[in-house]
């Protein structure tokens, strides 16, 4: 499951800020060479000033609209912002923007051109990867599996440690299941359960109503790291807060799509979703 969010300006992941969301006054510096995260998802070591706006979606404006007001590739709205669904955007809908200074409501000059010209890019990029795409997919589990492995190893010796931020049964495992990505864990625990902090860091999101994930935190840590929390019942810290590892942070719920009580937990490097299995005790 990815996820969306802000940005700090350290840079970063989702990269981000994050994270597949956004951040207005603390969170992820994202620049074109890397933006690192998420939730952002979107785009992380840390605190510095904010650099981006919020977009408050306004009637008959799209992402790719909003992306040619900024002159901001989707790709990198979709990430920061952790849109599940970035055709479905709703009037009253907050977008971060990584990198504007000023909210805007006109195109950029160049900016459709050259968002058209990055879309056919893709576009044929995506055609010459269709026929391989077809015998990846059996293997897409593994790869993934492998990917975070990598990830997880260049991160040796320079990580925070991490704890579970719940004790429950894992309902879902990170990788491919069902021929969907699930980007972290998904921990089965009663409503009301406490949420600990994986990690010592600074709160640099929270959100009551993030699409798909419900009330949502994002945590970031040194090194470039960040853990998301999502579905929770109540968020009991704000941006800016520092926190220790073990604290509570939150409680279990469902909201959000859930479709019962758990913790969304993801780990996240330079925006990078890590299989938290091989950084938790």
């Amino acid at each position: 499951m990815p996820l969306a969010v802000r940005v700090n300006t350290v840079q970063t992941s989702p990269e981000w800020c994050i994270p597949e969301g956004g951040c207005a006054r603390k969170g992820w510096r994202i620049s074109w060479a890397s933006w690192l995260v998420g939730l952002a998802l979107l785009f992380i070591v840390g605190c510095h000033q904010p650099f981006g706006v919020y977009h408050n979606v306004q009637s008959g404006e799209t992402l790719s609209k909003i992306s040619s007001y900024y002159d901001v590739p989707v790709d990198d709205l979709v990430q920061v912002n952790y849109l599940r669904h970035p055709d479905q955007l709703s009037v009253g809908d907050r977008i971060f923007v990584p990198g504007a200074r000023k909210i805007r409501r006109k195109p950029v000059a160049g900016a459709v051109a050259s968002n058209k010209a990055r879309s056919e890019k893709k576009s044929k990029a995506a055609a010459g990867k269709k026929k391989k795409q077809n015998n990846q997919r059996k293997s897409s589990s593994s790869t993934s599996q492998k990917s975070s492995t990598a990830v997880a190893a260049r991160a040796a010796g320079k990580k925070p440690r991490f704890i579970w931020p719940v004790r429950g049964q894992v309902l879902t495992r990170f990788g491919m299941v069902g021929g969907k990505a699930n980007n972290g864990l998904d921990i089965g625990a009663a409503e009301g359960t406490p949420v600990k902090a994986s990690a010592k860091g600074e709160v640099i999101y929270v959100t009551d109503n993030q699409r798909g994930y419900g009330k949502l935190i994002l945590i970031q840590h040194p090194y470039d790291y960040i853990t998301v929390y999502a579905h929770n019942q109540r968020n009991l810290v704000r941006e800016g807060d520092s926190v220790s590892q073990g604290q509570t942070i939150a409680t279990v719920g469902k909201t959000g799509n859930a479709s019962r009580s758990h913790l969304h937990f993801e780990i996240r490097h330079k925006r990078r979703a890590v299989n938290p299995k091989q950084l938790l005790p």
